[in-house]
């Protein structure tokens, strides 16, 4: 059990700096009104290079990039960004993807608002006991808070004792308009979830 949880704290230093810069490359976009051509090339931190990062392109269809950030970002503009499962279903809708893209959802609208979602994934949805099927982002978000609140103790320590280092990664992100103590919460409550290391901290 102490090697899955090295292994969820070393998937957050290995990874954190990576996510705050496709963060604050979001937010400049966003704020800067800058086009979304642009914003959908390969560039280090773009739109494009966030997908690839996460490995969501397997479920977009080719050539459909622009209309899918189109799509989450009127979504998240009309502040419903909670509403991961509903974002799918519209995603579904227009086509644009193969299968109910409820992890492609969660992961976009984790991008736009960090510090409020958890990526949903398969493996974190086996960690919480989830069934199979199509299952309900409210559902699955409630089980992984439950989840972080069961693990508070250790969550608080991991992230007391490597403070410094996260301070470190953050420090060339000072722009970034976050919560730094909420995102690094969260950003590790999703490694553990992700290394299957459901309840076993106390």
């Amino acid at each position: 059990m102490e090697k899955q949880l090295i292994e969820a704290l070393g998937f957050l230093l290995s990874s954190y700096r990576k996510d705050l810069k496709f963060f604050l490359a979001f937010q400049k976009f966003d704020v800067g009104g800058g086009s979304i051509e642009a914003y959908c090339t390969d560039d280090r931190g773009s739109f494009q290079d966030f997908i690839n990062a996460y490995q969501v392109t397997r479920t977009l269809k080719k050539g459909e990039t622009q209309a899918l950030l189109k799509t989450c970002l009127e979504w998240h503009d009309t502040k419903r960004w909670m509403d991961v499962s509903g974002l799918a279903s519209e995603i579904e809708k227009r086509e644009l993807v193969h299968g109910f893209p409820l992890s492609l959802a969660s992961k976009v609208m984790f991008l736009m608002c960090p510090e409020e979602i958890l990526p949903f994934d398969r493996r974190a949805k086996n960690t919480l006991g989830m069934k199979e099927g199509r299952p309900l982002y409210a559902d699955y978000y409630h089980r992984a808070l439950s989840f972080g609140k069961e693990n508070n103790i250790f969550i608080n320590d991991t992230l007391s004792e490597y403070s410094d280092l996260l301070e470190a990664l953050e420090g060339e992100y000072q722009d970034l308009k976050v919560s730094f103590e909420v995102l690094r919460r969260m950003r590790l409550l999703d490694k553990l979830l992700w290394t299957g290391t459901g309840g076993i901290v106390s």
